[in-house]
């Protein structure tokens, strides 16, 4: 970006302790109980306010009514523990052609179908590209307001996402360019400003969504045949307790427990399916469904066998 917008300056840069005076650059995560922990792979809103007073700059600068009153913005980020410390002023090489920086594709010029290098629409989201210890959103270009004589505004929404495969703490940084021109008494000159702002707490930590594992159908239908022999096999012996309940073995064996028993089997058969992760209800009645029931027929034999044996 620098190449290409600023190649043909004279370099003379000032590093300054602060901003000047009236010029501000503000980042906030648009997310409701930001705590600094992030998903990889997921979009994220950003909002970037940035205020501009060109002539507490230098008392002759202006934005030229005949030119475009634009800044240039981008999110970076850097690898705390590689880098210590993040730079504002570290660019990117160019991005390959291959590499997606844009969600759904780049912007276009109507029907022409021209790529835009810098457009950007609110919403749109920017994947983050990956760059050695840094991963760096492409810039966008964005309109510069007059909100009172002298003072200049711009804030816009951008929605970014870094990719899978990049979990870790990283310093989060909002990053501006502003150019403008400057007229004196000798010759007019041109200004560049870079200003950047940290996120809140300094530090985000990006980490990788859980893997959730999933079975076949193959298998699914491999356990509703298993679960339905075990269902006709328990019914058959629940029938075979009740019909021979008043014979004398099943007296002495107490058939009403052996009956108990059976049923409990029959209900853990019966909801296992309540082991798939596809609703918060099955987790809520696991423990009714399946624990209770085991439970039960684990204390009717620990019963039968004290009963049998001591």
């Amino acid at each position: 970006m620098n190449g290409k917008l600023f190649q043909e300056q004279d370099v003379d840069v000032t590093l300054r302790r602060s901003c000047y005076d009236g010029m501000n650059l503000k980042v906030t995560p648009n997310v409701e109980d930001f705590e600094g922990r992030l998903v990889t792979g997921q979009e994220y809103s950003f909002r970037l306010d940035l205020q501009f007073v060109p002539l507490n700059v230098e008392k002759d600068a202006f934005l030229a009514v005949n030119t475009n009153k634009t800044t240039w913005m981008r999110l970076l980020l850097c690898d705390t523990i590689r880098t210590g410390f993040c730079s504002p002023f570290i660019e990117q090489g160019d991005i390959p052609t291959s590499e997606q920086t844009d969600l759904g594709g780049p912007m276009t010029y109507g029907t022409t179908g021209q790529v835009n290098e810098y457009g950007y629409k609110e919403g749109k989201a920017l994947i983050g590209v990956k760059d050695g210890l840094h991963i760096f959103s492409r810039y966008i270009r964005w309109e510069l307001e007059e909100s009172e004589p002298g003072v200049y505004n711009s804030s816009v929404d951008i929605t970014f996402m870094v990719p899978i495969g990049s979990g870790g703490f990283y310093f989060f940084l909002s990053h501006a360019i502003i150019f403008f021109d400057v007229e004196n008494n000798t010759s007019p000159f041109q200004y560049r400003i870079d200003i950047a702002d940290a996120a809140p707490n300094n530090v985000v930590e990006f980490y990788e969504p859980p893997q959730i594992n999933t079975i076949t159908q193959e298998f699914k239908i491999a356990v509703i045949c298993v679960c339905c022999i075990l269902g006709a096999a328990e019914i058959y012996l629940l029938a075979c307790v009740i019909w021979y309940r008043n014979n004398q073995v099943l007296q002495l064996a107490q058939a009403p427990f052996l009956a108990l028993l059976i049923i409990c089997g029959m209900i853990v058969t019966g909801t296992v399916f309540v082991f798939m992760p596809t609703r918060n209800v099955y987790c809520n009645l696991r423990g009714l469904l399946i624990q209770l029931p085991l439970t039960l027929m684990a204390a009717i034999l620990v019963g039968r066998l004290w009963r049998g044996y001591f």
